[in-house]
């Protein structure tokens, strides 16, 4: 009957470090749930400097020290997967720096991701260490600390306390016995290390060295994640569709993550959609750390701002439905006309909208026709154009997307003017103007003033002295 007893005993407590019983939970970060073990437990190692280190086991003691170790398993923590932890001697266990650290501040650390089990500053130089060592039936990783704080050092007053890795991604915290002399937690508990994502232990349940006798469990589960709740298509013409916009969803938690649905919701203008074949995730079961894509498409059937909301559901504890906010905006394209070489001209369009002189640019419905015709001024010549169209007649394009235009004008030759008459020294006082001058407007000024004569005419009555007589002529009309 004793050998049964003794049976009975090993089978509940297995049981217990399986399926460890939580009271409520107490706190979250969107990630991890906080929550005390209802029936305390410890589970200590070796914890002796003089065993060899093994596959199974290693340690580290003194001020400042640290120990990395391989794990027997890939660790998923905050959604990364790890395989190397580093315990350091000041109660931490760090997944992406190697050596020690006190006192930092959780949320940041300035060295990522941590298990801060106590955030202090200690010694285990005279006594004790920190001590891992991998465990089976069933499997996990003890990391216990046996250490002094700093003020404390050589006094031979260890506090005890451990933390506990599951495969699965849970942590347990247990914390044994402290000195009566202990006096600072500068924030123990887990945290991401970014500023993003932490959960205190000091700040839910008190500073660790008031909870001896206790156990902590931080549980994932899993955990839906996206890079972005927004998704902005930004500007697409009326009429058409975008390219596909590509959304991923990560499981960020330590358990399956099954999403069960995908659906495009306040979407009553129905101009978003799943792209053929974009829905990767409805109905996918991810692990820790996997992803899948779900693929939307913008197809505006009227101008401005349109909006929807991509609703995903999971078995996500905490966020069971996920929303993206999906925005696009529907515009007719535009057709932008501009005026190249040294010539003068306008551009006009059909239908209107255009007309360049001053009205260089318009809208257009997507789809239609547009029709530019160049009209140069006189003196001036169109050339052709370039950009959308080409060639010396109309210009003539489709409004599939935003168009640009240029059309060329350039200068004839002006005409050659030839004065005979006056001429140097005149006698009288209206003398008779005489030239020749090619086709084209001619002006004539007389001492800068333009006067209405033309070749043949005679002048009115000028002045004894000198005078300035001027005739141009130009091939504007």
């Amino acid at each position: 009957m004793k050998k049964a007893g003794i049976v009975l005993a090993f089978i509940v407590m297995l049981c217990a470090l399986v399926l460890p019983a939580t009271g409520v939970l107490a706190a979250t970060d969107g990630y991890y749930q906080l929550s005390e073990v209802s029936q305390p437990a410890w589970d200590s190692t070796y914890a002796s400097r003089t065993k060899a280190p093994t596959a199974d086991y290693d340690y580290t003691y003194g001020d400042e020290s640290s120990v990395t170790y391989t794990l027997p398993w890939s660790f998923s923590f905050y959604g990364q997967s790890y395989t190397q932890i580093t315990a350091d001697t000041n109660g931490n266990i760090w997944f992406a720096a190697t050596g020690s650290a006190h006192s930092f501040d959780l949320a940041t650390t300035g060295r990522g991701p941590v298990i801060a089990a106590w955030n202090n500053d200690l010694s285990s130089y005279f006594n004790g260490g920190v001590f891992i060592q991998h465990k089976t039936n069933p499997e996990r990783v003890v990391i216990e600390w046996q250490a002094e704080t700093y003020s404390d050092e050589g006094t031979g007053r260890p506090n005890r306390f451990a933390v506990v890795l599951f495969p699965n991604g849970t942590i347990r915290t247990d914390y044994g016995a402290f000195s009566p002399t202990v006096g600072k937690d500068f924030g123990s508990g887990i945290s991401r290390g970014d500023g993003t994502a932490s959960l205190s232990l000091t700040t839910t349940y008190g500073n660790a060295f008031s909870l001896a006798g206790r156990s902590f469990l931080f549980a994932s589960g899993s955990k839906i994640y996206v890079g972005s709740q927004t998704e902005s298509f930004g500007d697409v013409p009326a009429g058409t569709a975008s390219q596909p916009r590509t959304i991923t969803l990560v499981n960020g938690g330590t358990d399956n993550l099954l999403i069960s649905t995908v659906n495009l919701t306040a979407n009553g203008s129905g101009m978003f959609s799943l792209a053929a074949g974009g829905d990767g995730c409805s109905g996918a079961t991810l692990a820790p750390s996997q992803s899948c894509t779900v693929q939307a498409v913008f197809s505006p059937s009227a101008l401005g701002l349109q909006s929807a909301v991509l609703s995903i559901s999971s078995n996500d504890p905490t966020t069971p439905s996920l929303d993206i906010a999906l925005t696009g905006t529907g515009l007719y394209p535009t057709l932008t006309v501009a005026k190249g070489d040294t010539g003068a001209g306008t551009v006009t369009s059909s239908p209107a909208g255009i007309s360049c002189g001053t009205t260089c640019s318009g809208s257009f419905a997507t789809g239609s026709t547009v029709t530019l015709t160049a009209s140069p001024e006189a003196g001036s010549a169109f050339t052709g154009w370039s950009g959308a169209c080409s060639g010396t007649g109309d210009c003539t394009v489709t409004m599939d997307t935003a168009k640009s235009v240029t059309a060329s004008f350039t200068t004839t030759n002006p005409p050659t003017v030839t004065i005979f008459s006056p001429s140097g020294t005149v006698a009288g006082k209206r003398p008779l103007l005489q030239y020749n001058a090619g086709t084209g407007t001619v002006v004539v000024t007389v001492d800068g003033v333009v006067v209405s004569k033309t070749s043949g005419d005679t002048l009115d009555t000028l002045a004894e002295g000198t005078h300035v007589i001027r005739v141009e002529a130009t091939n504007r009309g």
